[in-house]
């Protein structure tokens, strides 16, 4: 999805927000104005692993990271690549603009019962927030409960670093760090979708995701929030693990006021 987002129409100056989430190849808009502009980027979320039958609940996946670049100049068109978010166990992939410029980097996957690394370390110096950590799961013969995943981090805070399990049932995934962030899935739930960026009235929104909540001893892990958030670990009873939930796609956001 490439969709620009008229957020403030007057006679002057205009407010814009792009939303870039599938793609490699930004067009000129034909009013970007290069003296005044925001571009963040979240990285794709971690996913959860698998629990273990008889022994212990997965780990939940990391929260991609959000970085953000302010007044770039761009040489039209720009390249970018959107942070796939990481299946069961795997880890999500960097979202990047204009190749180095600005990089976003992937939340980790869980490789076992302990929670994966929320994402750190990218480019982009007007806006740096890591994304959360998931928590652990539950270690323990028969039934098990999987870690919660790790929110992505937003433009006000750091993702948050979910609940680690402390029994039979999952424990809830951290939140997006920001006000607007979603909220951290609780024991067996998705996280929540972000709403930072708000466009018209009935428009779409974007922000940061929550991470999901850790399965039960019964139900898989869930999939993280969009945009980044990781996934929850499975839970485990005595005779199956089951899987872990996927963490989410990272996202560009592009705002802009017009000359």
């Amino acid at each position: 999805m490439n969709t620009a987002m008229l957020v403030r129409a007057s006679s002057g100056p205009q407010t814009f927000v792009i939303f870039l989430t599938s793609g490699t190849s930004w067009a000129d808009p034909g009013n970007f104005n290069s003296a005044n502009n925001i571009i963040y980027a979240i990285g794709g979320g971690g996913g959860g692993h698998a629990g273990t039958a008889n022994s212990n609940g997965g780990g939940g996946g990391g929260g991609g990271e959000l970085r953000a670049i302010s007044n770039f100049s761009p040489t039209f068109p720009v390249a970018y690549s959107i942070g796939a978010g990481g299946g069961a166990g795997a880890d999500g992939t960097q979202t990047t603009f204009n190749v180095s410029t600005l990089v976003a980097k992937p939340g980790i996957g869980s490789t076992g019962q302990t929670g994966g690394t929320g994402g750190s370390g990218g480019t982009g110096a007007a806006d740096a927030h890591n994304g959360g950590s998931g928590g652990n799961g539950r270690i323990a013969p028969g039934d098990t409960g999987g870690g919660g995943g790790g929110g992505a981090g937003g433009t006000t805070a750091n993702g948050g670093t979910a609940s680690n399990a402390g029994g039979p049932s999952g424990t809830a995934g951290g939140g997006g760090g920001a006000a607007s962030g979603g909220a951290g899935g609780s024991a067996n739930n998705p996280g929540g979708d972000g709403t930072v960026w708000t466009a018209i009235p009935g428009g779409s929104q974007a922000g940061a995701g929550g991470g999901s909540g850790g399965g039960s001893a019964g139900p898989a892990g869930s999939p993280g929030g969009l945009y980044g958030g990781g996934g929850g670990g499975g839970g485990a009873d005595a005779g199956t693990g089951y899987s872990g939930g996927s963490g989410r796609q990272g996202i560009i956001v592009i705002t802009y006021t017009t000359a």
